[in-house]
């Protein structure tokens, strides 16, 4: 590199210089010519936002210093691109710069960085990394941002509307994306889903079998009470058992979905009609739905059939598998 490249106006008197050269420099550690560049030069923001990039892909800790603290960019968007880049591709010698940059998140002053922080938290949990610590730092979600979620989900799949089911706490997310976003539904399907009755449920069943979960921690606690909401258990927990391949959520994080089924207001208080067609599907033996017949939806829902399977407890369509599909398959045809 000649000396001509250090002049601070490189960038416009040097032409070949473009975010090449810089992440070439974050590659190879060439952190004194990034310094150099950062305090003398005049970089352009998406530059340095490229070798922003490359300092998560390529692990250099001492170059993100230099550009976070180089306010060519807002303390706030490096974090949030340092975190992006990170989360692509995780790695263990990448520690040290994730402990740098969650420090940052938690303990920076700058206004901008303090007013995203919740934001950081999300993003720590949603990826999958540093769970533990957006866990610890009170992370919480609202039902109205899964519902943004399966918007935005559909909206980069390029789907203009769908039939939508959901089961549990997914039938409270799927009631409240059709409120929101009727246009996009074609029919709705909700399945064993209350948002009071299902947040509270749990709580009746463990003073119902206090007796028999004396002496069990939490977790032990859950898996015992599991069973207790299905009538063909075996069933339920075969299908139980090949869901935990995929998916392991954690007391803590059970504990979060209730919260965010909690802080919000029975599914059926809609602000405006839903005339979309809605299937609404129960079990007779599910301890945790009380108004299994949902009556008071009638005046919200236009269109609305309830149906109860009278040999299925909290998932019908897994205990009474055959007569829910074809129930479904005719709802929708």
């Amino acid at each position: 590199m000649s000396e001509k490249e250090y002049d601070p106006q490189y960038e416009t008197k040097v032409p070949h210089f473009n975010k090449d050269i810089a992440c070439e420099w974050v590659r190879n550690n060439e952190n004194d010519r990034i310094k150099h560049w950062l305090e003398n030069g005049c970089p352009h923001k998406r530059i340095v936002t490229e070798a922003l990039y490359c300092c998560g892909y390529n692990s250099n800790l001492e170059a993100l210093k230099l550009i976070y603290e180089s306010n060519w960019l807002k303390k706030v968007n490096v974090l949030k691109i340092a975190l992006d880049a990170y989360s692509e591709c995780c790695a263990e010698e990448r520690d040290e710069q994730y402990k740098w940059i969650v420090d940052k998140i938690f303990n920076e002053k700058d206004k901008s960085v303090k007013s995203k922080r919740k934001y950081f938290i999300y993003e720590m949990y949603k990826t999958y990394i540093g769970r533990d610590i957006a866990i610890k730092h009170g992370v919480d979600f609202k039902i109205k941002e899964a519902v943004e979620d399966l918007n935005d989900l559909m909206g980069a799949l390029n789907i203009d509307s769908a039939h939508i089911l959901g089961h549990d706490m997914g039938g409270i997310i799927a009631s409240e994306f059709t409120e929101k976003y009727q246009y996009k539904v074609i029919t709705l399907t909700i399945v064993s889903a209350k948002s009071e009755d299902i947040a509270n449920g749990f709580n009746k069943l463990m003073v119902d079998y206090q007796e028999e979960l004396a002496g069990f921690n939490k977790s032990e606690a859950m898996i015992i009470l599991f069973s207790k909401l299905f009538k063909e258990k075996d069933k339920a927990m075969k299908w139980y058992q090949s869901q935990k391949l995929y998916n392991r959520p954690t007391p803590e994080e059970s504990a979060i979905a209730v919260r965010a089924l909690l802080n919000i207001k029975d599914l059926t208080r809609v602000h405006h009609n839903v005339s979309i067609p809605t299937l609404i599907v129960n079990g007779k033996y599910d301890p945790l739905i009380q108004n299994k017949s949902h009556y008071d939806m009638d005046q919200y829902y236009d269109q609305v059939t309830k149906i109860v399977f009278d040999n299925s407890g909290h998932a019908p369509h897994i205990e009474e598998p055959e007569r829910f599909l074809k129930l479904y398959l005719d709802f929708v045809s």
